[in-house]
């Protein structure tokens, strides 16, 4: 990553507050000088954290400087569960007050479902899943339970629910009846219910819903007859759900559901034909839904829904005109409006914005000609401000 150095800075000095849970650094305040260049700074190290704070910060106008006041990292170990060798904790999901995750352990085998109150006192098995091997994954906190899938002897790999108690745990619905797996995936919630993807063993692979009760748990639509529409990339919308799905004639485009079969349909038809407009990166910001798809003329551009037949539009205009793609990635939320990476074809890669009434905005570039920012990893931080 190139100097951030912005010829617009500030002339004061701005103080940040802290940034609150984050996993890989502890950064108590971070001090924004315009004399400083920010790749000669003890924190150019952000550039390579995850979060790419960094890039959002420099993006505002500022180098960053002030690398005492960075404290070092504080970590202690709640419980050693594998003696000797490694538990692999994983599946880290909040509920109930307390924090479940999958782990391997000595004495209740490999995948056990744990939970922890960051004591080792409040760390217990809450229950094993006997499998070939044994399976926990995909834990979603909704609606006061815990739901994941995970294997059984005579089940397979299907979908259960758990009070955080293990007399609270167990199996509730059998998708592919036989022993067969089921295999929910994808677990979203959405209005009245959680949705998932999942294979009955004759369908294929569709959406499903639960409301949390075996009657409450069925197929939403067959989309595509007895082969699969492999629905994926859900998001919650305002109460319906969106996602990509084939349903044999139109190739991967977005749908949405009401969570009935009625309330399920295609929204548009982005690529007529049966390609499909590989839809990605459903993004809900400001008083829409945003993605990027490629219609078969323009390239992989940004789109716009509403929820509606008549407002899934692409976005005019498009960030880079004629066949070539600006290809967007990373659509991130950021106080209503939505940021991305984009190659308009004439500055390179860079960040961009933009809202439903403004259009798109470049942010930041700190190049001439091609040679671009080339940012990735978009992260919305709360706590960080201008």
């Amino acid at each position: 990553m190139r100097g951030c150095h912005n010829d617009a800075a500030r002339s004061d000095a701005v103080e940040y507050t802290p940034v609150p849970r984050w996993p890989d650094a502890a950064i108590s305040a971070v001090r924004l000088r315009p004399s400083e260049n920010f790749m000669t700074s003890p924190l150019s190290k952000l550039c390579r954290l995850p979060l790419g704070v960094a890039a959002f910060l420099c993006a505002y106008g500022a180098s960053i400087a002030g690398a005492d006041q960075v404290p070092p990292l504080r970590a202690r170990q709640v419980v050693d569960l594998a003696l000797p060798g490694d538990s692999n904790p994983r599946e880290l999901t909040a509920f109930d007050s307390a924090l479940f995750f999958v782990a391997d352990s000595t004495f209740f085998g490999p995948s056990s479902l744990w939970r922890t109150d960051a004591t080792f006192e409040g760390t217990r098995h809450v229950r094993s899943f006997p499998g070939d091997p044994p399976i926990v994954r995909n834990l979603k906190a909704w609606d006061g339970a815990l739901y994941f899938a995970a294997t059984d002897v005579n089940a397979g790999l299907e979908l259960w629910r758990s009070d955080g108690t293990t007399q609270g745990t167990s199996l509730l619905f059998d998708i592919q009846i036989g022993g067969g797996s089921g295999d929910p995936q994808q677990l979203t919630a959405s209005g009245r219910y959680l949705y998932f993807t999942a294979d009955d063993g004759f369908q294929g692979r569709e959406l499903w819903r639960t409301d949390g009760t075996i009657m409450g748990t069925q197929i939403v639509k067959d989309v595509n007859f007895g082969a699969g529409s492999d629905p994926h990339d859900l998001v919650d919308f305002g109460g319906v759900l969106l996602f990509v799905a084939n349903d044999g004639v139109h190739g991967d485009e977005l749908w949405r559901t009401d969570g009935t079969e009625p309330g399920t349909y295609m929204l548009a038809d982005v690529r007529p034909g049966a390609a499909g407009a590989d839809i990605r990166e459903i993004t809900v910001a400001g008083a829409g839904a945003w993605f990027a798809a490629d219609n078969g003329i323009g390239g992989s551009e940004i789109w716009f829904t509403d929820g509606t037949l008549f407002f899934t539009l692409p976005l005019n205009p498009e960030i880079r005109p004629g066949p070539a793609s600006s290809s967007p990635s990373g659509l991130t939320n950021l106080r209503g409006e939505l940021f991305f990476a984009a190659d308009d074809g004439v500055h390179g890669r860079e960040l961009w914005k933009l809202d439903r009434d403004s259009g798109p905005t470049m942010v930041f570039h700190n190049q001439t000609g091609p040679d671009s920012l080339n940012p990735s990893q978009l992260r919305a931080v709360e706590g960080v401000r201008e």
